[in-house]
C-alpha cells in the first residue's frame, strides 16, 4: 500500500501509476479544505479460483475500500457483477464506466468510483486503446480489449473541476504497452488541456522500462 502527497497547485498534470494489483492511496492537499483521496486498485476478475473466488473476497475488497475511504478510486479488471457487489456495500459511491468487449457490459471495466455526495460527473466517456479508439477493438499486438475510462469531474466542496483516467495496459503486447502510452498522453492533453488531470490503471511495466519513460517523458514516434 503506498501513500503520497501532492500539492495540485502547482502542477497541471498528475499522473498517479502502478502496475501491481494492490491498492494504493493518494492524497492531493492543497489547503485544509482541499483534499482528495485517490485510490488505484486492480480487483482481480471474478473468475472462479476456489478459495480465491470473488464470493470469497467481495467483503476484503470492499472493507479494504471502507477502511481508506478515498473519494475516488480507479479500478480495474471489474466485472459487471462485481460492480454491483461493491456498490451495495458501498452505497455512498457511484461509478461511470463500460465494458470493454463491446462498449456496453460485456467484459471488464476500468470503473471510476466516486462519492455521489462531493462530485458530480460534467462528462465521461472511453476510448480503446488501439488505432480506432472509438470503437471496441484489440489494439496492435495486444492479448485483449484495452481501455482508457474517463470523467470531468466537479468538486462541491471547492466548486474546482478536474479529470481522471483509469486505465489497464495489454500485460502481454510490448507495442501496445509503448502506443498505449502515447495514446494516454495524447488523450489526456486532447481531453484535459490545462485541467488538472489524475491517471490511475494497472499498467503492467515497471519504472525502468519504455513504456514508463513515455508516459512521464511525452509522446516520442
Amino acid at each position: 500500500m503506498k501513500q503520497l502527497i501532492i500539492n495540485y497547485k502547482l502542477m497541471n498534470k498528475i499522473f498517479l501509476l502502478t502496475a501491481s494489483l494492490f491498492a494504493f492511496t493518494v492524497t492531493f492537499s492543497a489547503d485544509d479544505d482541499e483534499v482528495l483521496k485517490v485510490m488505484s486498485y486492480n480487483i482481480r476478475v471474478a473468475f472462479d479460483e476456489g478459495e480465491n473466488s470473488w464470493n470469497n473476497r467481495k467483503e476484503i475488497v470492499a472493507s479494504l475500500i471502507k477502511n481508506y475511504d478515498p473519494d475516488i478510486i480507479g479500478l480495474q479488471e471489474v466485472l459487471k457483477t462485481q460492480l454491483d457487489d461493491l456498490i451495495e456495500r458501498l452505497p455512498e459511491y457511484s461509478w461511470v464506466g463500460v465494458g470493454r468487449d463491446d462498449g456496453k457490459m460485456a467484459g471488464e471495466y476500468s470503473a471510476i468510483f466516486f462519492k455521489k455526495e462531493r462530485f458530480e460527473i460534467l462528462e465521461d466517456s472511453t476510448i480503446w486503446l488501439s488505432d480506432t479508439p472509438e470503437i471496441p477493438s484489440i489494439g496492435w499486438d495486444a492479448a485483449f480489449k484495452r481501455i482508457i475510462t474517463w470523467a470531468k469531474i466537479k468538486d462541491r466542496i471547492t466548486e474546482k473541476t478536474f479529470h481522471h483516467f483509469n486505465t489497464h495496459f495489454d500485460h502481454k503486447g510490448e507495442m501496445a504497452q509503448l502506443e498505449s502510452a502515447n495514446l494516454l498522453n495524447d488523450k489526456v492533453a486532447e481531453i484535459a488541456g490545462k485541467n488538472p488531470a489524475v491517471v490511475t490503471g494497472d499498467l503492467n511495466f515497471t519504472p525502468d522500462s519504455k513504456g514508463y519513460q513515455l508516459l512521464v517523458g511525452g509522446r516520442r514516434d
